[in-house]
């Protein structure tokens, strides 16, 4: 480890990672229930509640899959978050091992719906955005593929586009560019966090430690409950197991050179 327990760099070091796990953590949750409503509200439960109009044009591509892989990502990076709440050290790895695979993904779907984006300024034929009977191309573009300020989410058995025909209002709807701006900005700074905790845990879980130890006295004892464990189990618990505890309890003592 690079700092000693105890000590106010690892102290430090631990603290930022809590604070990188809590933000991961809440991003999760919001993220999930978010998009998971979302998309939910706006194919589940909206006028046009089929794949088809979402995918009747090359912009409509991004529609269908921006809060889907939104939705998809959160949610199993809330899954690992979730299970690291009981602050073991393996656990926080292992967060940091699915967050780095689940960023590379992210950054592959953001740089692929602003690539259909661009795609879609070109080849896309306005007019069909009026091909479910819609009178106006921008009523169905912002109810379908829009996103931000433009979104705009209309409800089943529904044929205005009266704020009335709605199942959400503006707070709802400006989340959305929030959030996705909030996911670039705050997961740069989540994981920032989240990696000074990981020098601390990295190596704890190495060890084998199932907990963060707040000391040297935590850590020392940690220690020699694990090697007392492994003497017990290479040599059993005959008549000598007075000395084999003796033996144990001496192989870690304040004058050992632990590297840490």
């Amino acid at each position: 480890m690079p700092y000693s327990p105890g000590t106010t760099d690892y102290t430090n070091s631990v603290t930022a990672g809590y604070y990188g796990y809590a933000i991961i953590l809440t991003m999760s949750v919001i993220n999930f229930i978010y998009y998971g409503d979302l998309w939910y509200r706006r194919v589940i439960l909206g006028r046009w509640n089929h794949w088809g109009g979402l995918l009747q044009t090359t912009w409509g591509v991004q529609g269908v899959l921006r809060p889907l892989l939104n939705y998809i990502i959160w949610a199993v990076v809330g899954m690992f978050a979730a299970m690291a709440v009981i602050d073991a050290p393996n656990m926080y790895v292992l967060l940091g091992q699915v967050v780095n695979v689940m960023g590379f993904i992210y950054a592959m779907r953001t740089m692929f719906i602003i690539g259909t984006m661009v795609i879609a300024f070109i080849v896309d034929d306005p007019l069909k955005y009026t091909d479910s009977g819609v009178n106006g191309d921008s009523d169905f573009f912002r109810s379908q593929f829009s996103w931000g300020n433009e979104l705009r989410i209309f409800g089943a058995n529904t044929y205005g586009f009266a704020e009335a025909d709605e199942t959400a209002d503006e707070y709802y709807y400006m989340v959305d560019i929030q959030l996705e701006a909030f996911n670039i900005l705050g997961g740069a700074a989540a994981y920032s966090f989240f990696d000074i905790g990981l020098k601390i845990w990295d190596p704890l879980a190495k060890m084998g430690m199932g907990f963060i130890p707040k000391d040297m006295k935590e850590f020392r004892t940690a220690l020699f409950i694990k090697k007392l464990k492994v003497y017990e189990r290479k040599f059993g618990a005959g008549d000598d197991s007075k000395a084999s505890a003796s033996s144990a309890a001496g192989a870690i003592d304040e004058d050992d050179d632990l590297d840490i």
